[in-house]
């Protein structure tokens, strides 16, 4: 017990840094994102990166013409890829 004790003394600076990253980065997520027209088939948007945590899960703004019925499939890895979220659907550009 007295060298866990000793570690954690000697070494608090280093376990904050790491504890701090680890908090901080699990807020970010990752995001994968497929956007298709639903009549045609044709690619809209698609993206794969860094998605911030105010960012919903779902299309988001698709630059197509008002009406268009849209096909969207996203995966965002949360916590490190520990947990994924899936969303799927259709809807219509507004």
């Amino acid at each position: 017990m007295k060298k866990i004790r000793r570690f954690l003394i000697d070494h608090k600076k280093a376990i904050a840094l790491t504890v701090g990253l680890l908090v901080v980065g699990s807020f970010f997520r990752w995001e994968d994102k497929q956007v298709t027209n639903a009549q045609t088939g044709q690619q809209i948007a698609s993206y794969s990166g860094i998605v911030f945590p105010w960012q919903p899960c779902g299309p988001g703004s698709v630059h197509a013409s008002k009406g268009t019925t849209i096909n969207f499939h996203v995966r965002h890895w949360v916590f490190y890829g520990f947990i994924k979220i899936e969303a799927t659907g259709q809807t219509v550009v507004v």
